[in-house]
C-alpha cells in the first residue's frame, strides 16, 4: 500500500522487566466480538498506531502522515494476536486475562495507553459488554492510576479513576445497564467530572436518570458524593448503591422519583445519609397520582437508619430507622381539591418515636383550625405494609377520629394507601 510503512515488526524473546510492559493504540475504529460463548474475542482494528511490549515481545505498526491501516485482532485468555498483510504477531498476557471476559468491544476515534503507571482512555465512543454489564461512554478522558501493569481494567479503574470530557466544550456521557434477563438497572449519567477514590465516589451532575429494581429516579444540576467500599474489586451497581445509602451527600435540582403509584418531583433538595441518620431538605415538591397533585413547601425529613452492610440483605434499613425515630415537617401542603373542600394544611409535623406517632398541623376550612392525631405505627415486612392505628384525633377542640382519617388520607391519596376502620394501611 502506498506510503504505508511497517516501521517495526520485531519479535524479542529475551526477558524484559515487568515495568516495561506497555500497550498503545491510536484507532479510528475498533470492533471486536465473540461469535459464541467460549470463542476468542476477535475483529478488526482500523488504526494509525499500534504498539505492544508484553513479557519481552515487542510489536509496532505506524504509518506516515497518520494514514490508516487495518489489522485483524484476536484476544484469547492468555494471548493477544495481530494479523497484518500476511504477518502474524502474538504476545502472551497475564494468566486468566480479565479482558477475555469481554463479549463485545467497540470504539471510535480512541486513544488507549496501558502502562505500569496509568490506564489512559480518550475518545469519542467506547462500548463494552462484560458479562451481564453493558458499559458505554461518549466524549471521555479517563485516567486510572495503577502501581503495576494490568489488563484488569475493571479492577484497576474501580479503585482510583478520574473521568472528564475529552472535548471540554461538551459533556461526558456514561451509561450502565443490566443485560441479564432480570434487567435490574440502567443508569445514564451526564457529567463534567466523575472521580473514584479508595472509599469515595464523586459525580458533578449535569443530569442523571435511570431505574433500579423498577424505581425510576433522576437528578439535574448538582453533586453526588458517596462512600465506596474500599474492598470493591469490580463494577457492582448494587454495592455502589449500598455505599450511597451508607454515607453520602446529594445536592441537586429537579429530583424525581417514580413508582407505579407515585410520581414525585422536587425542585431543589439536599439528601444526606450518615452512618445512623437520613436527612432530606427541599424548597418545594409535587406528588402526582392519577391526575391528583399534592404540592408541598419547605419539606424536611430526618430519620434514624440501621447500619448499611453490603453483605447482609437488609432492604428495610432506612424504613426500620424511620419506624424507630422520625420527624417530618412541611410549611404548607395543598392537594388542589375543589372549592369548598379541605385542601390546605400548614405547619404540618409528623413525629415517630419507637412505634408511637403524633401528627399536628393547621387545616383550612373557611379559616385554619388545629389538627392533632396520635396513635401507633408498625411495619409488617412479611406483608410489606405499614399500618397506622389512630387512637385519638382532634380537629379544633372536637374529637373527630374518622374525619381526621379522611383528611390524612386525602393528602396521601395514592393507590397503595387505604383507610380501614381506624387504621391507615400503606402497601409497600
Amino acid at each position: 500500500m502506498k506510503k504505508l510503512i511497517l516501521v517495526t515488526a520485531v519479535l524479542l524473546y529475551q526477558t524484559m522487566a515487568k515495568s516495561n510492559d506497555y500497550m498503545y493504540f491510536l484507532v479510528d475504529s475498533l470492533n471486536m466480538t465473540k461469535n459464541e460463548l467460549k470463542t476468542p474475542l476477535s475483529g478488526e482494528i482500523l488504526a494509525k498506531h499500534i504498539y505492544v511490549n508484553m513479557m519481552g515481545n515487542e510489536f509496532e505498526i505506524q504509518t506516515q502522515n497518520d494514514e490508516l491501516f487495518v489489522v485483524d485482532a484476536i484476544l484469547e485468555s492468555d494471548r493477544f494476536t495481530f494479523i497484518k498483510d500476511g504477518m502474524k504477531f502474538s504476545t502472551p498476557l497475564e494468566d486468566n486475562n480479565p479482558l477475555y471476559g469481554i463479549d463485545k468491544l467497540n470504539a471510535s476515534k480512541a486513544e488507549v495507553e496501558m502502562s505500569h503507571e496509568v490506564i489512559d482512555v480518550k475518545g469519542d465512543d467506547l462500548a463494552v459488554h462484560l458479562g451481564p454489564i453493558n458499559f458505554e461512554v461518549n466524549n471521555i478522558n479517563m485516567q486510572c492510576r495503577v502501581s503495576e501493569f494490568t489488563t484488569a481494567i475493571d479492577e484497576a479503574c474501580i479503585q482510583n479513576t478520574t473521568i472528564k470530557p475529552y472535548d471540554e466544550s461538551k459533556i461526558s456521557k456514561i451509561r450502565l445497564s443490566d443485560l441479564s434477563e432480570k434487567k435490574l438497572y440502567n443508569l445514564d449519567i451526564q457529567t463534567n467530572e466523575l472521580s473514584i477514590e479508595e472509599d469515595d465516589l464523586f459525580i458533578e451532575v449535569k443530569n442523571i436518570k435511570g431505574n433500579y429494581l423498577n424505581n425510576h429516579f433522576g437528578i439535574s444540576r448538582g453533586e453526588l458524593n458517596c462512600y465506596k467500599d474500599p474492598e470493591l474489586k469490580i463494577i457492582d451497581v448494587e454495592n455502589l448503591v449500598y455505599g450511597c445509602l451508607k454515607r453520602s451527600k446529594i445536592i441537586g435540582e429537579k429530583l424525581s422519583y417514580q413508582i407505579p403509584s407515585l410520581n414525585m418531583h422536587i425542585n431543589k433538595a439536599s439528601v444526606i445519609f450518615d452512618e445512623d441518620k437520613m436527612k432530606l431538605h427541599s424548597d418545594y415538591a409535587s406528588f402526582k397520582n392519577k391526575g391528583s397533585v399534592t404540592y408541598v413547601a419547605a419539606m424536611s425529613l430526618e430519620c434514624d437508619k440501621d447500619p448499611i452492610v453490603v453483605d447482609i440483605n437488609n432492604p428495610n434499613a432506612i424504613l426500620n430507622g424511620c419506624m424507630r425515630s422520625m420527624t417530618f415537617k412541611l410549611d404548607r401542603m395543598d392537594n388542589g381539591t375543589q372549592k369548598g373542600q379541605v385542601k390546605d394544611i400548614k405547619n404540618f409535623k409528623l413525629a415517630v418515636n419507637t412505634g408511637n406517632f403524633k401528627i399536628t398541623g393547621k387545616v383550612k376550612f373557611v379559616f385554619y383550625v388545629s389538627l392533632d392525631v396520635t396513635g401507633k405505627v408498625k411495619h409488617d415486612p412479611k406483608k410489606k405494609q405499614i399500618v397506622i392505628d389512630v387512637n385519638k384525633a382532634k380537629v379544633g377542640k372536637f374529637s373527630a377520629r374518622s374525619f381526621a382519617l379522611k383528611i390524612v388520607k386525602k393528602f396521601i391519596n395514592v393507590d397503595n394507601v387505604k383507610v380501614v376502620d381506624n387504621s391507615i394501611i400503606i402497601q409497600l
